[in-house]
């Protein structure tokens, strides 16, 4: 999976502007993808507004932390990758945003990362769960590092372009996971967190759920 953000953090970052390699595949960023991770960053703001301190699991290629930093401008924001390619672009737009000040890019997987539980605020992942294929504990170290709040997006499972990409990305050595409502409420009952949201995104062609822990 690493391999494949490395090779592919271009591509996936040119999404945010519609504009990849390929006529479908700009086609597609038209139709679906674009318009979602542009919903997505705004839910992912609105989570994060008032913090100081703030966590970005899976923060790519910085797109969103950027957009966060100049959104939270008394915020400090970590972002955490795994996929060097994607850290080194990520350094390049919050300098291009002048925000490189307040945002820090590492290295790693988190829940290896020796954080102190409450570290932060706030802790967002965006288009993370996708690739993670033990959620369970995964959300539950977000909550631990969250002293508010914990906000994250779900490909929802029941979709008709679910099928679709999940062929093509374990096509390219990628496992993805998609999710069903009453699995995301039972995963979020487990962490001992309070659902503040739990929304439906998208259509029954793509779609995702948008989740608000409080941590509180």
């Amino acid at each position: 999976m690493r391999t494949h953000f490395d090779e592919e953090a271009r591509t996936f970052d040119a999404h945010y502007d519609a504009a990849p390699a390929g006529f479908l595949n700009r086609m597609v960023d038209r139709a679906f993808r674009t318009q979602r991770l542009n919903e997505r960053l705004d839910l992912v703001i609105e989570a994060c507004r008032g913090a100081s301190s703030i966590l970005e699991v899976g923060s790519g290629s910085g797109r969103v932390t950027v957009a966060i930093a100049q959104a939270v401008p008394d915020a400090r924001i970590v972002g955490i990758d795994f996929s060097g390619e994607m850290n080194e672009l990520a350094r390049a737009w919050a300098s291009r945003g002048g925000v490189a000040d307040r945002c820090e890019f590492m290295d790693g997987d988190f829940p290896t990362q020796d954080y102190k539980p409450g570290s932060f605020d706030v802790v967002v992942a965006p288009g993370v769960f996708d690739y993670i294929l033990k959620p369970g504990p995964a959300l539950r170290r977000l909550c631990e590092l969250a002293s508010d709040r914990v906000a994250a997006s779900f490909p929802a499972r029941y979709r008709l372009l679910a099928p679709v990409r999940r062929a093509r990305l374990e096509s390219q050595h990628c496992p993805v996971r998609f999710y069903a409502r009453g699995e995301l409420e039972a995963m979020a009952g487990a962490t001992g967190a309070d659902i503040r949201t739990l929304d439906d995104k998208g259509s029954w062609i793509s779609g995702w759920y948008w989740l608000v822990l409080g941590t509180s």
